[in-house]
């Protein structure tokens, strides 16, 4: 009976009062409807819509992004964070939800939109996997219903973890999967025209997820494998398998022939995090970050009644159902396991188990509904069996009564709700402080202007006698948001196009952390993999990198106190300025050579080295250089121009991140052609003679410049014991 029951379930059919006809009409309806609920409880709900400083970081840099990039095959410099290193693997340009707000608003995003946009894609995905694995309209729109509702902030945070009210675009991620996914399902041996648009399909989807959210990989590739491995030997015949396996073959090798797979690999490979892992703190160690099962009542649920539901498709469902089934099972069972081994063994500093099961959430929400509707077929069947067939069958014909129901239930909860509020914990505009108003006059950044400088904040410094992480800057920021509306660090500078020292990436590079860590972090201060700990004020190396103003809480020894506020009992926010910060001007003459990171850092450290007349690098340095004069860098849009002229040959030390993803192209003529090199172990440094005018780009793609940090990373390791 178990066995009629599940393929009952799964067998498409709703009931025989539900023609095609009627199940269109009432998608349609459902789509509409779940669209214009979004719309109307978004905007009830948007002060927790990108919430706190992730959700306010990613709203920020969405638009900063179409301000200082706009749409590229690739990712270009960030200006406005730690010395130009690349964005955070984020190309809003690229991404559906925020593009389409770009649309609206002409030229920026606002807060509903993107969530509009991004919870139909998790909608109508849901959907698609539901009727793959053969559920009917009705229990598929329960389905979509009851995950959308769950997973997305409509009532203030949403109730499985809070992932789509900090980064909403991993909806997006989460819907491309499922679709690869369910397009190899469809690689076989009986349609070559189905098999080759499956095939087409997966590699335009994994060429578009390296574009617009190419980290995304390492979360992607191991449930892309295991869901591919069921998928493969459950092939009914010896001949599908061998077409998915020439179509895996093939997809994949015409990702790496474009040079998706190399530009991730430089991504991923070229971090702090992967050289030096045992330098970060691992925070993680909670079951929380193993499993939505460990996150509360709702969590828990969803978990339990997909694998359940798994499970019974993996033994009666329908090839489809079993297959997936059995991989979904496959893969929860390996993050719960891997998971809590990390818990005992301290031991991964990559991403929470918990961020790769973010990829099973439709398959839960889907087999759940399997589950519900087996029970209700066995029910049913039950009833039957004991005379009340009439009243059964009348009760099973009512899929269009199922989906009404489903499409216009949420309002009522939606009309009964109470408004939360306009307060925001992370206020979004921030406030502009008289600091920050400082801050924007005299350093702050927009395309064709001048670079004067950028900021950094450390904090942390009054009346401390133990050890820091960014943990504890951050309740420090809290504390100044509370205070004045503004956090003086992160997203209260960036919205005002204020450049700083601090990045908040996982694509910190090693030389920034070596850098950072050597002269701006106190001993015994602890790292985390996203964000520096910053608290020493270091004022030569500050002025070195391009720092203008320090933001501490104490007072310091060097520098010209421009500014002061008030915090009360939380003591005093002191802004300094710097004497002769590098705005470019930087022009050594005597040049040090040093075939290792740690030498230099140790030659860097000397009281007497001063980096306005020397540098250090790896190559051989020219024996005559002159100084330079007249120097300047203007940001534009992906780019700097740089200006400058000398009496003979010149090295000019700029305040940006080497990388061989670095290209200068010569906009004047000069005696020979200006070259890059690598200098200080972290900055990019020019050669040229007599006359320099030049644009310089940071670029890396798919399509273009894919090894440049796989570059950068041979060159560290090389610099490294």
């Amino acid at each position: 009976m178990l066995r009629a029951a599940v393929q009952s379930a799964l067998s498409h059919t709703p009931g025989a009062s539900l023609s095609p006809g009627t199940a269109a009409a009432l998608v349609l309806l459902n789509v509409a409807s779940f669209g214009t609920f979004c719309a109307i409880a978004f905007g009830r709900n948007e002060p927790f819509l990108f919430h706190g400083l992730d959700g306010s970081y990613v709203l920020t840099l969405a638009n900063e992004q179409l301000t200082w990039a706009g749409l590229q095959p690739g990712f270009t410099s960030n200006f406005l964070q730690s010395l130009g290193n690349v964005w955070f693997p984020m190309n809003a340009p690229a991404i559906p939800g925020y593009a389409i707000a770009d649309l609206i608003n002409r030229g920026s995003v606002d807060s509903v939109t993107p969530y509009v946009v991004f919870a139909l894609e998790m909608f109508v995905t849901v959907l698609a996997l539901a009727r793959y694995v053969g559920l009917g309209w009705p229990l598929a729109t329960v389905a979509a219903w009851s995950l959308a509702l769950l997973a997305y902030p409509f009532f203030e945070l949403p109730v499985l973890y809070a992932l789509m009210a900090l980064v909403p675009q991993f909806g997006t991620v989460v819907a491309v999967t499922v679709m690869l996914i369910l397009a190899f399902g469809e690689v076989n041996d009986r349609s070559i025209v189905g098999s080759l648009g499956a095939l087409l399909w997966m590699v335009a989807s994994a060429l578009y997820l390296a574009i617009s959210q190419p980290t995304a990989f390492l979360l992607i590739a191991p449930i892309l494998a295991l869901f591919g491995l069921c998928q493969l030997f459950s092939a009914p015949s010896r001949r599908e398998m061998i077409a998915k396996t020439v179509g895996a073959a093939c997809a994949i090798g015409l990702f790496v022939l474009a040079g998706a797979a190399h530009f991730v690999l430089g991504l991923l490979k070229f971090t702090a995090v992967y050289f030096f892992p045992s330098d970060f703190l691992n925070d993680r160690m909670t079951a929380g970050f193993v499993s939505i099962a460990f996150q509360g009542k709702a969590g828990a649920t969803l978990f339990v009644l997909g694998c359940l539901g798994a499970s019974i498709a993996a033994v009666h469902g329908g090839r489809r159902a079993r297959t997936l089934g059995r991989a979904l099972l496959a893969c929860a069972g390996l993050i719960v396991v891997l998971g809590l081994i990390t818990l005992k063994f301290d031991f991964w500093r990559g991403p929470s188990p918990l961020y790769f099961e973010f990829l099973l959430w439709p398959f839960y929400a889907v087999f759940a509904a399997v589950l519900l509707r087996t029970a209700l077929d066995l029910g049913w069947r039950l009833a039957a069996s004991r005379g009340t067939t009439a009243s059964a069958a009348r009760f099973r014909e009512r899929g269009v009564a199922v989906m009404g129901t489903v499409a216009l239930a949420p309002w009522a909860v939606v009309l009964l709700s109470a408004n939360p509020g306009s307060a925001r914990f992370h206020p979004y505009p921030p406030v502009k402080s008289p600091i920050v108003a400082t801050l924007e006059r005299e350093v702050g950044l927009a395309p064709g202007r001048e670079f004067r400088g950028r900021v950094a904040t450390l904090t942390g410094r009054g009346n401390v006698d133990r050890p820091y992480s960014w943990f504890d800057l951050h309740a420090l920021d809290a504390r100044l948001i509370q205070k004045l509306g503004n956090d003086h660090r992160m997203v209260g500078l960036w919205y005002y196009d204020v450049p700083t020292l601090i990045e908040y990436s996982p694509l910190i590079t090693p030389p920034f952390h070596l850098f950072a860590r050597t002269f701006f972090a106190l001993p015994g201060d602890r790292q985390v993999r996203n964000v520096v700990t910053l608290r020493k004020a270091h004022a030569s190396m500050l002025a070195a990198i391009g720092v203008r103003f320090v933001l501490t809480d104490s007072l310091l020894a060097e520098g010209t106190l421009r500014a002061r506020a008030s915090l009360d009992e939380l003591g005093e926010l002191y802004l300094y300025e710097l004497p002769s910060p590098n705005l470019g001007q930087y022009s050594p003459t005597i040049g040090v050579r040093s075939s290792s990171a740690s030498e230099t850092l140790a030659l860097l450290a000397r009281r007497e080295f001063d980096t306005q007349r020397s540098f250090v690098s790896a190559i051989a340095p020219p024996g005559d250089l002159t100084r330079a004069s007249s120097v300047r860098i203007i940001a534009d849009r992906s780019e700097l121009r740089v200006d400058a002229k000398s009496a003979g040959r010149s090295v000019i030390l700029l305040p940006i991140e080497f990388s061989h993803c670095l290209r200068l192209q010569p906009t004047g003529e000069s005696k020979e052609p200006p070259t890059l090199f690598r200098a200080n172990l972290l900055q990019a440094a020019i050669l040229f003679d007599s006359t320099l005018a030049a644009s310089i780009r940071y670029f890396t793609g798919p399509f273009q410049d894919q090894t440049c940090r796989l570059k950068d990373a041979e060159e560290i390791r090389g610099l490294l014991p």
